[in-house]
């Protein structure tokens, strides 16, 4: 697996522009907050968390997904990641391989900058008024992980460049999930308040609830078991298309 590592970060480092907009990206991710509210540095810890909800559940995982899709993608499109099978390499590998490349990348990239701005503003302005923020946070980087997974997990089911419009519409009709309460409510005899527990299951959703609402032990296992579920289903379906040799 080591071999193969290497190799992914050799093509992200010498493919034409790959890196370039790995940053950019990364630095557009990192100031978005600011962009949000200019007197971000003035507020606490808690008030920063609200406002980073408010970006991450629009372009900041729109932006994720689709980096990290096109950047797999370039592979499939130019024939190279073929030869990872052709060559013999164990699919499971292969796919690891490629997840702790891109999801450390991303986290290197964007979460180890925002939680030192975090550590410096607690050290600055205080927690502020939001309860277990450690737990938040922590939360937080688990559901960051399952966005940057999928994105890379979907990308090798499909193997295909157009795997970033798919992973991009994945994403972005999460947003309508925000109406599933109001159509359950309104036509069923659920209850509001289980709506907002199915709700839950959703990245778009958790985000907002981990960064600004109320944690409970519901939140928590919804967090844990929609990334786990999600990642069983893309892995299978990846391992099944590179055993079968499913190529275009």
């Amino acid at each position: 697996m080591n071999r193969l590592i290497k190799a992914e970060w050799y093509r992200i480092r010498h493919s034409t522009g790959l890196m370039t907009w790995i940053i950019v990206i990364c630095i557009i991710l990192f100031i978005m907050p600011a962009m949000t509210d200019i007197h971000f540095y003035e507020k606490t810890v808690s008030q920063n968390l609200i406002i980073l909800s408010d970006v991450t559940t629009t372009f900041g995982m729109i932006f994720t997904v689709v980096l990290i899709s096109i950047c797999i993608g370039i592979s499939y499109q130019n024939k190279i990641a073929y030869y990872e099978v052709m060559h013999g390499h164990d699919i499971c590998d292969i796919l690891f391989s490629k997840l702790i490349v891109y999801v450390s990348m991303m986290m290197a990239g964007v979460a180890v900058p925002y939680g030192i701005f975090l550590m410096v503003i607690a050290w600055k302005n205080g927690m502020g008024e939001l309860d277990k923020i450690p737990l938040r946070i922590i939360l937080f980087l688990i559901i960051y992980i399952h966005v940057c997974v999928t994105a890379v997990l979907l990308t090798t089911s499909l193997r295909h460049i157009a795997a970033a419009g798919v992973v991009f519409l994945r994403f972005e009709l999460e947003g309508l999930s925000a109406l599933i309460p109001v159509i359950i409510s309104e036509f069923t005899e659920i209850k509001s308040k289980t709506a907002d527990r199915i709700l839950e299951w959703f990245v778009t959703s958790q985000y907002a609830k981990i960064l600004g609402g109320k944690i409970d032990n519901h939140i928590i296992v919804s967090v844990i078991f929609s990334f786990l579920l999600e990642f069983v289903l893309w892995f299978t379906l990846s391992y099944i298309g590179m055993k079968k040799k499913k190529y275009r």
